[in-house]
């Protein structure tokens, strides 16, 4: 079974615990070894987030690609699974949206 991650909440996570790190370094004050580690961590979890940045939902013509997929077989034959094909990509979009 495949399981996803929500992008957004992530990010979110990753915001999160930055900002805790960056309060960490400048309220408590850390020093030394300490504030280089939580520097570093911030660094790698920023390098992280704008990684995850590069994960888009992109659209596709379906139709297009439908056809090109299918112009050999009979339409009267592709009906259903094309319906039942559109329908769970169209569900996939919206469950990577968060919208199910």
């Amino acid at each position: 079974m495949t399981h996803y991650i929500n992008k957004d909440a992530l990010v979110t996570e990753i915001d999160d615990w930055r900002d805790k790190i960056k309060k960490g370094i400048f309220t408590i004050p850390l020093e030394g070894r300490q504030r280089a580690d939580a520097t570093f961590e911030y660094e790698i979890l920023g390098k992280v987030r704008d990684f995850l940045d590069n994960f888009e939902v992109k659209e596709v013509d379906f139709e297009k690609i439908w056809k090109e997929y299918f112009k050999y077989m009979g339409d009267v034959a592709t009906v259903n699974v094309k319906h039942l094909a559109k329908h769970f990509f169209e569900l996939g979009l919206k469950a990577q949206k968060g919208e199910y």
